[in-house]
């Protein structure tokens, strides 16, 4: 979805206000005021929040990067529980959950990003499940299996891991015989490999 300047400076303007909070303040509450109610408002700067706090991972700013995916999930959770049966809401709420289990991995709050990454997993894997002939969702649930290796990577357990990588890696090799060409799932694919590989397995 594009997001206009003037949603991209609100969610801007929203982090800033966030920023600018006591510490000592709810986190919940501060966004329980803040965030719209309209759905149309809601999705809208959702997206903001997504692309921005994207923007601020990769640029190493994790920390700033789990204040802008902390509003996409509140929101991403509120559209969700309004279609709960909504293929589109539910992949974007698995999405939100993804962001912040991996930014979680890198704040090494493992705790935490397993309570984000074994659900988003489950509901990918519901979406592929239910129609297999969706590329994205194909493309999804193998990303997801990558992020759960991960996870157990970190956690330093090496079986598991090497389990997530491996489905991740069979997975990914049939999207991308599928589904040629695209580069996203190339670039999955070759993280779940180079996983492997690390890691001291046979990828082959």
């Amino acid at each position: 979805m594009a997001v206009s300047e003037e949603i991209r400076q609100r969610a801007v303007l929203l982090l800033e206000k966030f920023g600018r909070r006591n510490p000592s303040d709810p986190v919940m509450a501060f966004w329980d005021v803040e965030l719209p109610n309209d759905e149309h408002e809601q999705a809208e700067l959702a997206e903001a929040f997504d692309q921005l706090g994207v923007e601020l991972f990769n640029r190493g700013e994790t920390q700033e990067a789990l204040e802008a995916f902390w509003p996409n999930f509140l929101l991403r959770l509120r559209i969700v529980h309004r279609h709960p049966a909504d293929r589109g809401a539910i992949r974007d709420f698995a999405s939100a959950e993804d962001l912040i289990g991996l930014t979680f991995i890198a704040l090494d709050k493992l705790d935490l990003a397993e309570q984000m990454l074994p659900e988003a997993l489950t509901y990918r894997r519901g979406l592929f499940e239910d129609d297999p002939s969706d590329a994205h969702a194909a493309y999804l649930y193998g990303a997801a299996l990558n992020h759960m290796g991960r996870l157990e990577h970190a956690k330093g357990n090496v079986e598991p891991a090497l389990v997530y990588y491996r489905q991740a890696r069979d997975h990914l090799s049939e999207v991308d015989r599928m589904w040629s060409g695209v580069s996203y799932i190339e670039i999955e694919l070759a993280e779940a490999v180079e996983w492997l590989g690390a890691i001291g397995t046979d990828h082959r």
